[in-house]
Formats: C-alpha cells, structure tokens, sequence
C-alpha cells in the first residue's frame, strides 16, 4: 500500500508600501492566485 500523500495549505500576503516602508494596503490570497490578480486588487 502507498502511503497518503502530504497535503498542504498556503497562502501569499501581497503588501502595497510607501518608499518609506509604510504599508498603505494589503490582500491575503491562496497560493494558486496569480500574483497580477492579487497587485491589481490591492492597488484599487
């Protein structure tokens, strides 16, 4: 018998920052998400 595959959960944390390193706005995404659709949300 094989054994059961590892299954794992992840998420990416997508920061928008001021030049001085303030965080201005933020969105949490699953991992899977396209880092473009993730920028575009957290830019508007």
């Amino acid at each position: 018998m094989l054994p059961k595959k590892p299954w794992y959960y992840g998420f990416k944390l997508h920061l928008q920052v001021t030049h001085q390193g303030l965080a201005m706005g933020y969105v949490v995404t699953e991992a899977s998400c396209h880092n473009v659709k993730a920028a575009e949300t957290v830019m508007t």
